[in-house]
């Protein structure tokens, strides 16, 4: 799976900024449940919650380019 520098420099590239905070959030589950914390804040939901949350299009484009980012990455381990 991507790690956070990957996911900020996938922001960089495609949003023109980072967004950190969006991927310490999406993550911050695997602080106790480790492997398995993509069971939590990792569904489509979590689009919409970032863009309430934020009312900033960019971050949760950022959350979902996260998503998509690691879904590539279990695809290809």
């Amino acid at each position: 799976m991507p790690n956070h520098k990957t996911h900020r420099q996938i922001d960089k590239l495609i949003l023109g900024k980072e967004f950190p905070k969006v991927h310490e959030f999406l993550d911050k589950p695997a602080a106790w449940v480790k492997r398995g914390h993509r069971r939590f804040r990792h569904g489509e939901d979590i689009i919409a919650w970032v863009l309430l949350a934020t009312n900033d299009a960019k971050a949760a484009i950022s959350a979902k380019l996260h998503l998509l980012a690691d879904k590539e990455g279990k695809a290809n381990q």
